[in-house]
């Protein structure tokens, strides 16, 4: 009788070991698509932007002289093939993003923005190329914006 319930034991433990693989392997597919859901583009100089049309997110950096900059982290809403970012925490703010193959063009700035500007920085008409592999989009101090 013992002989048996360690044979139990043993299959008990055997199965669950097997079904770890199993869960790591969902875990970085899950993962892999989460990672392809992310587009990253490139502007003039150093202009970054990131957009997670799954999660309906983006983020920006432009920059002015030096390291002045305008940082923008939003949600997207899309009405048909128009896109309008909302930073986060900001509803007076509304950026127009239109895209024409692979290039993305945010709107006019308007004076609702202006506290996303450091002086001489604007993100007025800038223009963004996909990249071929997502990069890193980050802010001045090097932390990621998405």
């Amino acid at each position: 009788m013992r002989i048996a319930h360690l044979a139990a034991a043993f299959l008990l433990t055997g199965c669950g070991r097997g079904d770890q693989p199993a869960a790591a392997e969902q875990s970085t597919e899950a993962q892999a698509r989460a990672a392809t859901t992310l587009a990253t583009y490139a502007g003039e100089g150093r202009n970054r932007l990131c957009l997670d049309e799954r999660a309906g997110r983006a983020a920006f950096i432009t920059y002015g002289q030096g390291d002045t900059n305008c940082t923008v982290q939003a949600s997207v809403q899309r009405a048909g093939s128009a896109a309008t970012l909302i930073p986060d925490g900001d509803e007076t703010c509304r950026i127009e993003l239109t895209t024409a193959g692979g290039t993305l063009r945010l709107g006019p700035a308007s004076p609702a923005c202006a506290y996303y500007c450091g002086p001489s920085a604007s993100f007025a008409n800038a223009e963004f190329r996909r990249t071929p592999q997502p990069q890193p989009v980050t802010d001045v101090a090097g932390d990621p914006l998405c």
